[in-house]
């Protein structure tokens, strides 16, 4: 049943649910922690153009207002350049939610509120609109698209005036230096704790204070790291991770110590390794901010870990549906005959209603070369139930789920997913799948992108993927793709499979939720390297009222389910833009304020701090 449609809302006179009405002081928000997400619970917005107004007091870090449905899972206002609206279809009620800053602070506004535009004003801004869509390249392509998604009854956003292009995913040089900074740190004494920082780096203003409040909020923790700003770029890190950790230095610095767990004789990063290993994870934390700006980047090429050996390779059980193109599973079944040094494997194919005689010619070109059967099931496409009923008549020890648009390029592939998975601590491992021009398609998924999940750094370039030890070695996830995914058969078989209420889209992902849930690890490897020719096979989710239903309602569920993990999600990070899934962080990290005295932007050099202290 419908709620009360509003026409107005206005966030200094709605009350906050619960405990967090204590983040409100007036017309005041009072933030504690970085990336506070206030939530206003759930309202129906009358259909119709809506558009942010805010009026700040004092400098704007950066508001964003977020609405959330099952249909739409991220829409999303934020004040910036140009002025920008969004079009609510009749759907039902959407989630409210504001983020106020990156940063903790007290933030005061005059006014903050949406508002539904009258139909004059809706004119005005659509003409405005136009004008600037026409003077930009592509104009017929972006009316027609915005077109085809308001006749679908989908919500679209437009911008009157383009804002100005924020230089944020690529370092403006690659020094040849090495992450494990030794000779060249420096130590900066604050009260009650010190920060082992590079040559030359500047600490931002608040630095200090975010990090104190850390340390005085949680007596067990005895060090934090942070993100920095490297030229014009931000790599966000993840919270610490044991996986990466043992294969190299992810952290870097700056590294903040609490006084009494500081060590001079050892380095920054084999001290905070033996922190973890003595008291815990508890004892490092992360402060997914850039509380260092330096001038060039110190990130260099990533070597993969070397090929393993001594291992136990059990028989692995390859997981194929396939439907329309046969072309492209000819392209993978070659990919499994002559780039795959695996000796004990059997390849199960789904088919789904495939042309018979293209499929069996397919698997002819394969010879004996691979032991293949196929498992006929002539159903609705449901990706989870054709998995279920190729693991069910599958002989190996490891399933590996793969789809038929996927290649393998490198032999040692599947011996580096299947020592990852034979770890008893470990539940899903996938790998890393590349466009056919080698840039990134997935590294593992993310929680909270789109507003439910997806594929963070899609599209980076190969020069720059090798140089970021989260993309090119082992590490955690809490979740990989169904796309190239690995299990051992007897975890399979304890949680039931896939879930077949979700046909299409978060099967994967709910899967590696239940395995995470029961305490084991998923495991992206890096260092295993496919090509995916992405949604070739299966074609696009939103062509036809029937599927944007379907997306809809799996949306919904995985929505209810997984609440809490799309919220937080441990090796992602809330710097990265949750609209995109290019690995962009934020735009407000990377706006410097104006340069004033000895401070350079938000950053304070080390000799204006010396400074400081003397006098």
């Amino acid at each position: 049943m419908a709620g009360v449609w509003v026409k107005e809302f206005d966030f200094l006179q709605q009350k906050l649910p619960g405990i967090a009405a204590k983040k409100r002081d007036g017309n005041t928000f009072v933030l504690d922690q970085p990336w506070e997400l206030l939530r206003f619970g759930r309202h129906w917005f009358q259909p119709g153009w809506w558009q942010l107004e805010c009026v700040q007091d004092g400098y704007a870090t950066g508001v964003e207002v977020r609405l959330a449905s099952p249909s739409d899972p991220l829409l999303s206002f934020q004040v910036e350049k140009g002025v920008v609206a969004i079009h609510l279809p009749k759907k039902g009620p959407h989630d409210v939610s504001v983020l106020i800053s990156p940063w903790p602070g007290r933030f005061s506004f005059a006014a903050l509120k949406l508002r539904r535009l009258t139909n004059t004003q809706e004119l005005a801004f659509l003409a405005n609109a136009a004008a600037a869509v026409f003077r930009r390249r592509r104009s017929m392509a972006r009316i027609f698209s915005a077109a085809f998604r308001l006749m679908n009854g989908e919500a679209v956003g437009v911008r009157a005036e383009p804002p100005a292009q924020a230089s944020h995913a690529r370092p403006e040089s690659c020094a040849k230096a090495s992450l494990d900074v030794g000779i060249d740190q420096q130590v900066v004494q604050f009260d009650g704790f010190c920060a082992m920082i590079g040559p030359g780096d500047c600490f931002d203003l608040r630095a200090a204070e975010v990090v104190a409040k850390m340390f005085a909020s949680s007596p067990a923790l005895m060090a934090v790291y942070s993100d920095v700003q490297e030229g014009a770029a931000i790599w966000p890190l993840p919270q610490w991770d044991a996986e990466l950790a043992s294969h190299a230095n992810f952290v870097g610095l700056p590294i903040f110590f609490r006084e009494a767990a500081y060590d001079p004789a050892t380095s920054p990063w084999q001290h905070l390794k033996r922190l973890v290993e003595q008291l815990g994870v508890g004892a490092v934390c992360r402060v997914p901010l850039p509380l260092v700006r330096r001038a060039i980047s110190l990130r260099h090429p990533i070597e993969p870990p070397p090929e393993p050996s001594g291992c136990d390779f059990p028989r692995v059980s390859i997981l194929i549906p396939t439907k329309q193109r046969i072309d492209l599973l000819a392209g993978c079944l070659r990919g499994l005959r002559d780039q795959t040094d695996y000796t004990d494997l059997e390849v199960m194919i789904i088919d789904n209603g495939a042309n018979k005689r293209d499929l069996a010619d397919a698997i002819a070109q394969i010879g004996e070369a691979l032991p293949i059967r196929v498992i006929e099931d002539f159903g609705d496409f449901n990706f989870s139930r054709l998995i279920n009923a190729g693991a069910a008549k599958a002989s190996g020890d490891v399933l590996l789920l793969l789809n038929d648009d996927v290649k393998p390029t490198r032999p040692d592939w599947l011996k580096r997913i299947t020592a990852s998975v034979m770890n008893k601590e470990v539940g899903a491992v996938g790998a890393r799948l590349l466009y056919p021009d080698e840039s990134i398609q997935h590294a593992g998924v993310m929680l909270g992108l789109g507003g439910a999940a997806g594929h963070p750094w899609k599209g980076l370039t190969p020069d720059v993927t090798e140089t970021i030890a989260q993309l090119v070695l082992p590490s955690q996830r809490l979740a990989v793709t169904g796309a190239c995914l690995a299990v051992r058969r007897n975890l399979f078989d304890q949680i039931g499979g896939l879930d077949e209420v979700f046909a299409v889209r978060f099967n994967d992902i709910d899967f590696c939720l239940r395995l995470h849930k029961l305490g084991y690890r998923n495991i992206y490897r890096g260092d295993a390297v496919l090509v995916h020719h992405e949604s070739k096979s299966s074609g696009a989710d939103n062509l036809t009222a029937r599927s944007r239903s379907r997306v809809a309602a799996e949306t919904r569920v995985f929505q209810m389910r997984w609440a809490e993990a799309i919220v937080d999600d441990p090796f992602g990070s809330p710097a990265f833009d949750p609209r995109s899934e290019a690995g962009r962080v934020r735009r407000e990290l990377l706006s410097p304020r104006p340069t004033q005295g000895g401070i350079v932007g938000d950053h304070v050099s080390l000799a204006y701090m010396a400074q400081s202290r003397s006098t």
